[in-house]
C-alpha cells in the first residue's frame, strides 16, 4: 500500500507500507466444536462452566447467561478468539464482532436475508427468540451447528442450553444470522 502527501494536487511525499493484516488464527472451528463435545453434559455453573464465567468475568463466578461467554471461551481455547472478534458475554455483541471479523477476512457472515440453503458443520449459528431485529436487550441464543443441515432444524452444541452444555435442535425459522469461519 502506498501512503502520499499531496499539496495542491502534487506529491511531495510518499512511501511504501504493508498491508495491515488480521491477527493469525491458529484453530479451525471443530476445535470450537471439540471443546464443547469434550465438556458435553457439564451442568450451569459447575465445572468448566463456572471456569468460564471466571475467565470471562476476571475470576469472578457470574451467575449471568453463558452462551456467548462458553463461545468466547472455547474460541479462544482453539486459538480463534481474533477470527470472532474477540471475547464478548453478550450474543448481539458476539454477532457484531463476528461481522467485523468477517470483513477482516476470518469467514463470512449470512444475514437471514441471505442464508445458504445448507448449513455447514461447525457454523457459529445466532438464533433471535421473537421479534424482527436482534438487539442487546433481545431473546436470543449462539452455538454451533454440530452437523450440515438443509432441513427444517438445526442440531447445535452449546453452552446454557437447558442449564448445561448439549445438543439441541433448534428451529431454522428462528436463526437470524449464520457465521462460517475460514478453515
Amino acid at each position: 500500500m502506498k501512503i502520499e502527501v499531496l499539496v495542491d494536487g502534487v506529491t511531495v511525499w510518499e512511501k511504501e507500507i504493508e498491508e495491515p493484516k488480521p491477527p493469525a488464527v491458529t484453530g479451525k472451528a471443530c476445535d470450537i466444536f471439540a471443546g464443547f463435545d469434550a465438556n458435553r453434559g457439564v451442568l450451569e455453573y459447575n465445572g468448566i462452566v463456572g471456569e468460564i464465567q471466571k475467565w470471562y468475568y476476571g475470576g469472578d463466578l457470574v451467575r449471568g447467561p453463558w452462551c456467548a461467554s462458553s463461545m468466547s471461551y472455547f474460541a479462544n481455547k482453539a486459538g480463534l478468539l481474533p477470527a470472532i472478534g474477540g471475547k464478548n458475554d453478550n450474543v448481539y455483541n458476539m454477532m457484531q464482532s463476528c461481522k467485523l471479523a468477517a470483513k477482516e477476512g476470518y469467514g463470512t457472515f449470512y444475514t437471514r436475508e441471505e442464508l445458504p440453503k445448507r448449513i455447514p458443520q461447525y457454523a457459529i449459528c445466532f438464533f433471535l427468540w421473537s421479534g424482527s431485529t436482534m438487539t442487546e436487550g433481545s431473546s436470543k441464543h449462539v452455538c454451533m451447528s454440530e452437523y450440515a443441515s438443509t432441513g427444517a432444524n438445526i442440531y447445535c452444541i452449546g453452552g446454557n442450553q437447558s442449564d448445561k452444555i448439549c445438543t439441541k435442535s433448534y428451529e431454522r425459522s428462528k436463526l437470524y444470522g449464520l457465521y462460517v469461519l475460514n478453515s
